[in-house]
């Protein structure tokens, strides 16, 4: 029995032990395999927590619980959620594995994924890059968060991510990085998103980030401005995020890029 199957099989332990139910405990994405046909991509994400589907599956379509976004297609680069123009093939769903196909992502685009548990409402995030990343592609190797709400600050560690493209401290949205909450929806699958300029392909988000510093292996942000607490647009300890970034040097959507998915911490008790 593998590393992951050994971790998968004490939660399982535990939650009974515990008299949770496994479908209402808060879902984590631990891995996602990649395979391709001449229908696209098939991805097979392991984790836990996924909930039960009340829908018969295989499935072409979209579903309230599951989105998929290639950050190389920004503005129509979103598929498998509810009111999106582009579907998924949902091939099955368990509490520990969901099977999506016909996702036509090109080798080495930054991928993010939100799966909400269909039973508690609780979400979860992904990110990465198709199959794997390109060698020119910049790498994200943690993440960390400081303090909360407004002047949550993030610093984002890896290599690849180019020179300051701006003169900082800097507030509003960049074409070199995209910051996405999905605790829950408005308008859309996600809470809100921030710091994004889209390179024209979209409408620059509302809510800005505070850019504090930009090198090639560390960026450091100091928290968010512009409409941020407007409509909802709140960050809050537990939320699942994503972040994207693309090299500073990058002059289309298409460039170098990578994604990172987690969680902001929750306080210890």
């Amino acid at each position: 029995m593998n590393r992951i199957k050994v971790k998968l099989a004490c939660a399982m332990f535990w939650f009974v032990l515990m008299g949770i139910s496994p479908a209402m405990a808060d879902p984590v994405i631990t891995w996602v395999g990649w395979s391709h046909s001449t229908d696209g991509y098939t991805l097979t994400i392991h984790g836990s927590g996924f909930g039960q589907l009340a829908r018969s599956l295989p499935y072409r379509g979209c579903l309230a619980n599951f989105r998929i976004a290639d950050a190389a297609q920004l503005g129509c680069g979103e598929w498998g959620y509810s009111g999106d123009a582009k579907s998924l093939m949902y091939q099955s769903w368990s509490n520990t594995v969901i099977r999506v196909s016909s996702f036509p992502g090109s080798l080495g685009d930054a991928v993010t994924i939100a799966i909400w548990n269909p039973q508690n409402g609780v979400g979860t995030t992904w990110g990465g890059n198709v199959t794997s990343k390109k060698a020119d592609n910049p790498y994200i190797s943690s993440v960390e968060f400081h303090n909360k709400g407004r002047d949550l600050k993030i610093v984002i560690r890896g290599s690849g991510f180019g020179p300051t493209p701006i003169h900082t401290p800097f507030a509003g949205d960049l074409d070199f990085f995209a910051f996405g909450d999905f605790r829950t929806h408005h308008g859309g699958s996600s809470l809100f998103g921030a710091g994004d300029k889209g390179f024209r392909h979209i409408t620059a988000n509302p809510v800005t980030i505070k850019l504090l510093s930009w090198s090639d292996d560390t960026i450091r942000i100091s928290g968010f401005a512009g409409t941020y607490g407007q409509n909802g647009a709140k960050v809050k300890p537990g939320d699942p995020v994503v972040i994207i970034v693309w090299n500073s040097r990058d002059k289309a959507v298409t460039g170098p890029q990578t994604a990172w998915g987690g969680s902001i911490p929750k306080p210890e008790r």
